[in-house]
C-alpha cells in the first residue's frame, strides 16, 4: 500500500512525470498486452479512460514489485512504523494540495464555468457521466461556491495535526 501511495502521486495528473507514465503504460498496452483500442485521451481531464484503468493496474504491479525488494533487501527490520507514519503525512498533504486546488478552481468559476449554449442544446442521453455533472454544476454557482468553500476548509483542516481528522 505504502509503495502504491507514493507511485500514485509521483504519477498523478499534478505530477510532471504524469505524461511520461502515462505514455510508457500506453507503449506496455500496445506492445506487450496487444490492447489495440487504449488511447492517450487529453482533452477531457476525466480519469475514467481505458488507459487510466491499464495505469491504475500497471501501478498495482509496480507497487508489488517494489515491495516485494523492500521486504527481501531488508531482512531485519519487520517493522515500518517510521515509513508507515511519513507515507500518512505525505498523503495528507497531498490530499489537502488537491483539496484546496479544486476548491479554489470551484470559488473562482475555475472549475465548472457558466454552462454555454451548445451544452444546453445538448440531450442528457447523449451527455457522459461526468459531462451530467458539468451541466449540473454549471448551472447552480450557489452549489458549486458551497462545494468549493466546504473543500477549501477540508483541505485546511488536514493541514494541521489536531483537525486532521475533522478535514478527513
Amino acid at each position: 500500500v505504502i509503495s502504491y501511495v507514493y507511485l500514485f502521486i509521483f504519477t498523478s495528473q499534478f505530477s510532471p512525470l504524469a505524461g511520461i507514465h502515462k505514455s510508457g503504460v500506453l507503449w506496455l498496452c500496445k506492445n506487450v498486452f496487444q490492447q489495440t483500442q487504449v488511447e492517450y485521451i487529453t482533452m477531457t481531464g476525466s480519469g475514467d479512460t481505458t488507459l487510466d484503468y491499464w495505469v491504475v493496474l500497471v501501478n498495482i504491479g509496480l507497487a508489488v514489485v517494489a515491495a516485494l525488494v523492500i521486504l527481501l533487501a531488508d531482512k531485519k527490520q519487520r517493522t515500518f512504523k517510521d515509513l508507515h507514519w511519513f507515507t500518512v503525512v505525505v498523503a495528507r498533504y497531498y490530499v489537502a494540495m488537491i483539496m484546496l486546488s479544486y476548491g479554489f478552481a470551484k470559488l473562482h468559476d475555475g472549475q465548472f464555468p457558466p454552462n454555454s449554449i451548445g451544452r444546453l442544446e445538448e440531450k442528457v442521453g447523449d451527455m457522459s457521466p461526468m459531462g451530467m455533472v458539468w451541466a449540473m454544476m454549471g448551472a447552480s454557482t450557489g452549489y458549486t461556491f458551497v462545494s468549493g468553500l466546504l473543500e477549501v476548509i477540508g483541505g485546511l483542516l488536514l493541514l494541521f495535526r489536531r483537525t486532521k481528522t475533522f478535514g478527513a
